[in-house]
């Protein structure tokens, strides 16, 4: 699996679309699209900001989600 299928997991997962994580962490739509799509993946800062905004959602420890999400680096 790669970054952007878990992300796009965790997003539907937790019935968040792209907007609305972009407006939360403060990026642009497509820019969340761009991981999605695994064109890209999020600097440090925006990874932070998307772990913390997801641990938010499930209302997990940040460190839970980081561990997953680290794995698909």
């Amino acid at each position: 699996m790669t970054f952007g299928k878990w992300l796009k997991i965790k997003l539907r997962q937790n019935k968040v679309q792209q907007k609305e994580l972009a407006k939360k962490i403060n990026v642009a739509e497509n820019t969340v699209t761009s991981w999605v799509t695994d064109l890209r993946e999020p600097n440090v800062p925006n990874f932070i900001w998307l772990i913390a905004f997801i641990a938010k959602t499930e209302d997990v420890p940040e460190y839970e989600i980081y561990n997953e999400a680290s794995t698909y680096f």
